[in-house]
């Protein structure tokens, strides 16, 4: 049966500064591209688990821990809380109390079997409904035409030049090891830059909506993606290119 954890990632970089505090500042405002350069962290612990409300409770007063019953856990639907997962293990864990030693090892044989992952939980929700679908990386499809690539080949790092009309984008990348949980690994892939402009992408976008009447920000569905974060999950709102239609826009 799933549990929660808390897990802690320790990324490790160089900083160029005065002095300590100037170099945690520095790491601080840089995190997000420090994060994405890094790839791996350098450790790993998943040393804290939680299976009450109250535990979390409790560990949050004293850790400063900014998660929440409210809060959505990476790894899990997408919409399910924090709260809600500890309801039920709660429940779980109460009806594990009244069960003999011999009915307990009969669940138990049946509870380490293989499910579903909509199963993982007792009373968990429901499947939800199909999140809209999101319209293919442009920029990134320019960048596989210019290096001669197929659909294996992913970007690993991106630096944006110039201004949103006249300038681009300076790409890095190839074809990344896809490791068995599916994330890329680029340790020893050999790489190689290619140079993508707005007016490519743009251009791309709009021979997208000619081959197929969809309309390029929101691939038809007239939901657009509005964002992430572990909170609310997923986050759609009307497109407004199309004002919700789906349909290309002509200009």
């Amino acid at each position: 049966m799933k549990q929660l954890f808390e897990v802690k990632l320790v990324f490790k970089a160089i900083v160029l500064a005065e002095d300590s505090y100037q170099a945690e500042r520095i790491a601080t405002e840089e995190r997000g591209e420090i994060v994405s350069d890094c790839g791996d962290p350098d450790e790993v612990d998943a040393g804290v688990t939680f299976r009450s409300r109250d535990e979390l409770s409790a560990h949050a007063a004293l850790s400063q821990c900014q998660w929440d019953a409210m809060c959505i856990p990476y790894g899990g639907d997408g919409n399910t809380r924090i709260g809600e997962i500890l309801d039920q293990l709660e429940s779980y864990d109460r009806s594990l109390q009244g069960r003999c030693t011999k009915t307990a090892d009969m669940f138990d044989e049946r509870d380490s079997a293989p499910q579903p992952e909509s199963d993982a939980l007792d009373g968990a929700k429901p499947p939800q409904q199909p999140e809209p679908p999101r319209p293919p990386d442009f920029r990134l499809l320019v960048a596989r035409r210019h290096a001669k690539a197929g659909d294996h080949w992913q970007w690993c790092s991106m630096e944006y030049i110039g201004d949103n009309e006249t300038g681009g984008a300076l790409i890095e990348g190839g074809e990344p090891n896809v490791m068995p949980d599916g994330k890329l690994r680029w340790t020893g892939v050999p790489t190689e830059r290619v140079f993508v402009t707005e007016e490519q992408v743009r251009q791309e976008a709009l021979a997208y909506e000619a081959r197929t009447g969809k309309c390029m920000q929101c691939a038809g569905s007239g939901q657009m993606h509005a964002g992430w974060n572990h909170v609310d999950g997923n986050r759609y709102a009307t497109c407004n290119r199309c004002a919700g239609s789906g349909k290309a826009v002509v200009l």
